[in-house]
């Protein structure tokens, strides 16, 4: 059986002049009510995981992430993202 988590780490930067944010993991929790639960602002993002699973080398979105508390919380990408995620600094 394929154990799923759900993981929450919140975006560090203080201009968006990178390809990628840093982000800063904040827990690992066995439903996504709980992983969203864990969430402060719109800076939070929430993504499935599978146990035991090596993460690509690569840095890439996180299939099935997105940030609850966003206006626009879907998919995890850098284009437009501020403006698509209702961040506000």
């Amino acid at each position: 059986m394929t154990e799923q988590v759900w993981i929450v780490g919140v975006i560090n930067y203080d201009k968006w002049e990178v390809t990628w944010a840093a982000w800063q993991f904040v827990g690992v929790f066995d439903s996504e009510e709980k992983a969203v639960a864990a969430c402060k602002t719109n800076r939070y993002f929430v993504a499935p995981y599978t146990v035991n699973e090596v993460a690509p080398e690569e840095a890439r979105p996180i299939p099935g992430g997105y940030y609850p508390l966003a206006q626009n919380p879907t998919g995890l990408t850098t284009d437009s993202y501020e403006s698509e995620r209702g961040i506000v600094r």
